[in-house]
């Protein structure tokens, strides 16, 4: 008789990328998971994550897994493992599908803020101001950031804004 190792040995061997296998459910990401292959804080950065779909159900940044991937496409293999498990983690097509959907569709807000150089807020001294940046047109040098913009009524009950999301952009009126 073969032992279970054997048995199981014995199922993994005709299955090729995913194929005849139940898949995993993605685990819940918690505050201190990392990716397993940059070791950045997955609920750090808004980036596209990933899922090992026939083992563990760790999430993985996609574009980490897709270096791991190719990687290990280059050595020769034919399934690709997780970096976690070493269990198939599904077809490199899929993970390339996933990419380039995830790179499509990503929010405007998990695009980097533009730094804007040599601006300060006059309220709260950042420097740079990072993200939105708003002017007082009628007083010379009163930039202010968007949070400071947001809660500055006073000044904003008097005169006019102009703001702009990135430093390249032209400036454009504010509307009360």
């Amino acid at each position: 008789t073969a032992s279970p190792a054997s048995k199981e040995q014995e199922g993994k061997e005709g299955e090729g990328e995913g194929e005849g296998k139940a898949e995993a459910s993605c685990r819940q990401i918690l505050e201190e998971d990392v990716c397993p292959i940059c070791q950045e804080e997955l609920m750090g950065k808004p980036l596209p994550l990933t899922y090992c779909r026939f083992g563990c159900g760790k999430s993985i940044h996609i574009k980490c897994m897709k270096i791991w991937a190719e990687h290990q496409k280059a050595t020769g293999e034919t399934v690709i493992k997780c970096p976690l498990c070493r269990e198939d983690f599904g077809p490199f097509e899929d993970l390339c599908k996933q990419m380039h959907t995830a790179h499509k569709l990503r929010p405007k807000q998990q695009q980097p803020c533009s730094k804007h150089p040599g601006v300060t807020c006059r309220r709260c001294h950042a420097s740079p101001i990072t993200g939105e940046c708003y002017r007082c047109t009628q007083c010379s040098g009163y930039t202010l950031c968007k949070t400071c913009f947001v809660s500055e009524e006073s000044h904003r009950a008097n005169h006019k804004f102009e703001s702009k999301q990135r430093s390249s952009q032209p400036w454009r009126v504010v509307s009360p």
